[in-house]
C-alpha cells in the first residue's frame, strides 16, 4: 500500500497533489495505490461524488468509475473495489 495522496482545490494550476494533508487547504480528492504481486490498483476518491478506479490484473488493465451520492456510499464503493482486488 502506498502513501495516501491529496489534491488541493484551492492551490493554483496545475493542483498541487500532496502526501502531507496537513499542506492541502481545502482538499479536492484523496487517492492510494495498492499493490499485490505485479497486480496494481490506484483510487482517487473525488468530492464530486465519483471515483476514479484502475485496477492492472495479470497485465489487463480494467477503469472503473463507480458514483455515489454520501460518504457512506462513497466507502462502500471502494471498499467493495479493494475487496475485489484483494480476494
Amino acid at each position: 500500500m502506498g502513501p495516501l495522496t491529496w489534491r488541493d482545490e484551492v492551490s493554483g494550476w496545475p493542483h498541487r497533489i500532496v502526501a502531507d494533508r496537513n499542506a492541502v487547504g481545502v482538499p479536492e480528492s484523496v487517492g492510494i495505490r495498492l499493490q499485490r504481486g505485479d497486480d496494481e490498483m490506484e483510487i482517487v476518491v473525488w468530492t464530486g461524488g465519483w471515483a476514479y478506479v484502475i485496477v492492472a490484473i495479470d497485465g489487463e488493465v480494467r477503469n472503473l468509475c463507480p458514483g455515489f451520492s454520501d460518504v457512506d456510499a462513497a466507502y462502500a464503493a471502494v471498499a467493495r473495489r479493494v475487496e475485489d482486488f484483494l480476494a
